[in-house]
């Protein structure tokens, strides 16, 4: 009975440690609310600027809106923006959230990737005096280039 007893003692100890020893799971790559709209805006093909911007505002759990932008000063950077033909801003109505994103349609010829590096060269995560957003993401798409600044977690 003794050596039963031991037998499923040590068992059990061998079944604990085995388990206890086991790496976790990896936890999946979090998706940002700036990542998941810019993978919206890769999945669209052809909506116009201000269109795509009101549909992407409107994914977000923030009262927003989108409006159209010419070339000069922006929101959320130190210099002007120009070298694009249309444009337009999204962010919400309410300024303490550090939020704000463009989607641009460039003219034919103008390299994406060189306007796309000048965003982010003059991109001012502290544009809002009281907040500051956590990231930028930024992505080319034919003629067309996505901006946002956002915090990593929007509530």
């Amino acid at each position: 009975m003794k050596k039963t007893i031991s037998l499923f003692l040590i068992i059990t100890l061998a079944a604990g440690l085995c388990a206890c020893s086991a790496k976790p799971a990896e936890p999946a790559e979090k998706l940002t609310p700036a990542m998941a709209l810019r993978e919206s805006f890769e999945a669209d093909k052809g909506t116009d600027c201000l269109e795509l911007a009101k549909q992407l505002v409107a994914t977000l759990p923030f009262s927003g809106d989108a409006v159209e932008v010419s070339p000069g000063w922006l929101t959320g950077f130190d210099g002007e923006i120009t070298g694009f033909e249309r444009g337009a801003m999204f962010c919400p109505v309410i300024g303490s959230i550090p939020f704000v994103g463009y989607i641009f349609e460039l003219a034919d010829g103008t390299d994406a990737q060189a306007f796309a590096d000048t965003l982010a060269a003059e991109a001012d995560p502290r544009w809002n005096i009281c907040v500051e957003a956590d990231e930028t993401v930024i992505a080319a798409a034919g003629r067309r280039v996505f901006f946002v600044m956002s915090p990593m977690e929007l509530n």
